[in-house]
């Protein structure tokens, strides 16, 4: 058991590291990460399989149906309905593939020795921890860290002594992202003291991520209620009001708000790619199966005017949200089934208050939320994405350890 945990949290340690933005900037660097990454996992997966009973393994898939139907449906679907190039089909399996054995691997190790799903939170904790201060450094300009991170996309930027930063990570989102991973780590390992939590927090504020913005706000707000600290219908009066504020309140006219939440900015050229998702001339064979991964942004190219072509605004490289990728990649049956089956995965944990249900609820926030501004989806080895797959096994380990798989 001891060679599972290490290769566990060597494959932890390569998933930080290839989220690394010099990583991820210099692809035959990231593409020998990702096959050592991919030959481990392997090897650990048939290792613990064939240690597993078959009644296990059964429980697993039926815990799971639904996420796996996507997967195998999906393959399916890009393989002999869409015309997609093989390296868009490999690349995509790859995904796939690994979000089924991150979620056994997972599921295996923390069923057998509980401990272990604390042992993986502090060591996620520790390395974003790293990522953290690093990107307090990068902020105050205290040390040069551009052959780390990438340049400020938000160019002079800055609020205080604090200008916007990626950390280690590829992108400002994504360190802001991996800050709210932080959090929920912090808490699980019940290193929630005040100096941490604002640490944390500064982390938050640096990225200067309006969606980690946000849902640190929605989190802050579910940890109280979760705590009793406030009711219910106390939480909804606030944010009920806060939300008639906006609506009364010109933010615009107000430096603070302007600056911070960079009003004037909307929302960062994310119109240009929902108004050029909607313009697409969509059939009902489309709604229903997609239009094939990579295939969206050809149809793009083909419906642009010359003008239109050339503005840098229209040459964007993904949706930047999870929700239209997959709707738009594979159709709306197999989006119901993808976000359906998580769906009831967290709430059904949450519902019945298992072991650490007031931290998951924070979790199932940054995926629903931040997803609708960026795509950080199962499988794949970016950290972020890696800590989701984590967080399901648990809920699957825990359900097996009360016998509820049936």
């Amino acid at each position: 058991m001891k060679i599972n945990k290490f290769i566990l949290f060597v494959l932890t340690s390569l998933s930080f590291v290839a989220s690394f933005y010099f990583v991820r900037s210099i692809p035959s660097f990231y593409y020998s990460i990702y096959s050592t990454f991919v030959l481990l996992l392997t090897f650990l997966f048939f290792n613990l399989l064939n240690n597993s009973s078959i009644k296990y393994f059964l429980s697993f898939l039926t815990f799971f149906k639904y996420l796996f139907a996507f997967y195998f449906f999906d393959i399916l679907l890009q393989l002999f309905f869409h015309n997609i190039n093989l390296g868009e089909l490999i690349f995509y399996s790859a995904n796939h593939l690994t979000s089924f054995m991150l979620l056994y691997v997972f599921s295996r190790i923390f069923y057998d020795n509980k401990s272990y799903f604390l042992e993986i939170n502090h060591f996620i904790y520790l390395l974003l921890y790293l990522s953290l201060l690093v990107g307090i450094l990068d902020s105050i300009n205290a040390i040069n860290f551009n052959f780390l991170a990438p340049s400020k996309e938000i160019e002079n930027y800055n609020f205080w002594i604090f200008s916007n930063t990626s950390g280690l990570m590829e992108h400002q989102i994504s360190f802001g992202i991996s800050m709210l991973v932080l959090l929920s780590t912090t808490l699980i390992i019940k290193k929630s003291n005040l100096l941490n939590l604002i640490v944390i927090s500064i982390g938050v504020f640096i990225s200067f991520s309006r969606t980690s913005y946000l849902i640190l706000f929605l989190s802050f707000f579910a940890w109280l209620y979760l705590k009793k600290y406030l009711s219910k219908n106390l939480i909804f009066l606030i944010i009920f009001f806060l939300i008639t504020i906006v609506f009364f309140v010109d933010f615009t006219n107000i430096d603070f708000f302007n600056n911070l939440l960079r009003l004037d900015k909307g929302l960062s050229g994310r119109e240009v790619i929902f108004a050029t998702y909607f313009l697409i001339p969509w059939s009902w064979s489309d709604i229903f199966f997609g239009l094939g991964y990579g295939n969206l942004f050809s149809i793009r190219d083909s419906i642009l005017t010359d003008f239109e072509f050339g503005l840098s605004e229209f040459q964007f490289k993904a949706i930047h949200n999870l929700y239209l990728n997959i709707f738009a990649n594979s159709g709306i049956m197999l989006f119901i089934t993808y976000f359906g089956a998580q769906l009831h995965f967290y709430y059904q944990h949450i519902k019945k208050k298992k072991e650490f249900f007031q931290q998951i609820t924070i979790i199932a926030l940054i995926f629903f939320i931040g997803n609708f501004f960026v795509e950080f989806k199962l499988g794949g080895i970016r950290i972020i994405s890696f800590y989701f797959s984590l967080i399901l096994a648990y809920m699957f380990s825990t359900h097996m350890i009360n016998n509820e798989i049936k």
